[in-house]
């Protein structure tokens, strides 16, 4: 499946676009262009939102910590409310059509019925979105009561407390979230703490 490996991605509210830089994720080289498209003015999040949710934008860590942080509150309440965002796709594409329906007509059923399907989960993107701000803080993960894990493309390494790295908040909430789904023994004992 094809989908955008997107580095950066910035909702022009009021403008009615939303600028995106990525690439193909099935082109090599990976060649990352800026490019952007439209939407109705007054729903550029709404749409940032709807390409990430449903993956067809897979951001990387220099999108913007408050649609990174707002995405991972996203994920966390479809875990926590048992929620499939493959089912609430399914209900945006399922609407009845009238027969002779113009083509703005069908637009605007197949923007309604996406509007009611991820009105839900839209108004947690938009409350995390609007709510987030960077303290600069530093934090670290703890994994049981020794040992300080920082994670690694394809495996977890262990540092000890002298010299765990420290992260900010949104990366530490991305690498306990890959460390749970990756590590099933670690999924009640991983927390994050603040840095000293």
């Amino acid at each position: 499946m094809s989908y955008e490996k997107v580095k950066s991605i910035t909702p022009k509210i009021g403008e009615g676009k939303v600028e995106v830089m990525s690439a193909c994720n099935n082109v090599r080289p990976l060649i990352y262009s800026k490019w952007s498209f439209t939407t109705k003015n007054g729903d550029e999040l709404f749409e940032t939102f709807i390409g990430i949710l449903d993956g067809e934008f897979h951001i990387q860590k220099s999108v913007s910590k408050k649609i990174r942080f707002a995405m991972l509150m996203v994920y966390k309440y479809l875990e926590k409310h048992k929620l499939d965002s493959y089912e609430i796709y399914k209900k945006a594409h399922d609407y009845e059509v009238p027969e002779g329906a113009t083509k703005e007509e069908k637009e605007e059923l197949y923007c309604q019925a996406k509007h009611n399907a991820y009105d839900e989960l839209f108004k947690v993107f938009e409350k995390y979105y609007e709510s987030y701000k960077d303290n600069g803080g530093k934090y670290i993960i703890k994994v049981g009561c020794n040992y300080l894990f920082s994670i690694a493309p394809t495996c977890i390494r262990r540092w000890d407390r002298e010299s765990a790295k420290e992260m900010d908040l949104v990366t530490a909430l991305e690498n306990v979230n890959e460390i749970r789904c990756c590590y099933s023994n670690y999924q009640n004992c991983t927390r994050i703490e603040k840095a000293s």
